[in-house]
């Protein structure tokens, strides 16, 4: 597969601030991939998504060069708008993102900035809507929308300027579980629909599984890169840097204390719930 994106010795650290927030940081995505890149408040995941699409700034080393490329392209001030309509990020909170007094209009305003003709800006837009489940809601106020409900729009908004690359920047974080399960099982809809690639910040590793390949930073460093069933069998590691297991792995672990059979994959609690409805709790 085509590595979309490409990361290479990149360092930062905010002004006025000694600590590095990123240590010649290398890595890359590949394209139609789900990534997730989980850490600890603080690690630098944030960061990184700020970087690709060149909201922040790192300083160049000349001794070191970094560089970063989205889809071949360079990161520079020559390549940053065309960059830029490649990628798309929702935000933790969607209220911070919403410029428009009606659904319709927040979903129509990228396409506004890019000049669409107004026929085919009203297309893209009930196309957008529809694929989030929010057509009935397009006259609708932002603000009156339910916190789900606003991540969808905000979703909505990114598709209808049909980028390659979607950001989730801890967008689920303020969801309760039933919220964050069906935002994470649209994304999933939406990302084969249209071949995009997916990364995923966050902090709450039960949202790893859907990923393809999981980067675990510490201290602006990739200390685990691997599948999320390696990931979690990593889990000293895992709770030495911060980061509390899934419930599913938890309950799975204490089982096999107990005697039961279950396996080192049976790590989620859908994959604990498909053992045990197979009668794999055998002692």
């Amino acid at each position: 597969m085509n590595k979309i994106i490409e990361i290479k010795n990149l360092t930062f650290k905010y002004p006025n601030t000694e600590s590095l927030i990123l240590d010649n940081l290398s890595f890359s995505v590949k394209e139609n991939s789900w990534t997730t890149l989980i850490g600890h408040n603080g690690s630098g995941k944030s960061t990184i998504a700020r970087l690709l699409i060149g909201l922040l700034a790192a300083e160049m080393d000349k001794k070191d060069p970094y560089f970063i490329k989205i889809d071949g392209m360079e990161l520079n001030e020559k390549n940053i708008w065309k960059i830029r309509d490649k990628i798309g990020i929702v935000f933790q909170n969607p209220d911070n993102q919403f410029v428009g007094s009606t659904v319709e209009d927040d979903v129509a305003f990228g396409l506004e900035n890019k000049g669409i003709s107004r026929g085919k800006m009203l297309a893209l837009v009930n196309e957008a809507l529809n694929q989030v489940g929010m057509a009935e809601f397009k006259e609708s106020e932002p603000a009156q929308l339910s916190g789900g409900q606003k991540q969808r729009v905000a979703i909505a908004g990114i598709l209808a300027v049909k980028p390659k690359i979607i950001i989730l920047d801890e967008a689920t974080s303020m969801l309760d579980p039933e919220g964050k399960k069906s935002i994470l099982n649209l994304i999933k809809k939406i990302k084969q629909q249209y071949n995009l690639t997916v990364i995923s910040i966050t902090h709450d590793l039960e949202e790893v599984e859907k990923s393809d390949e999981v980067l675990v930073l510490d201290s602006g460093k990739i200390v685990l890169q691997d599948n999320p069933d390696a990931i979690f069998n990593h889990a000293e590691l895992l709770q030495k840097i911060g980061l509390g297991l899934p419930f599913g792995y938890q309950l799975a672990d204490k089982l096999r204390k107990k005697g039961f059979l279950i396996s080192k994959n049976a790590n989620t609690q859908e994959k604990l719930v498909k053992e045990i409805c197979q009668l794999n709790l055998k002692k």
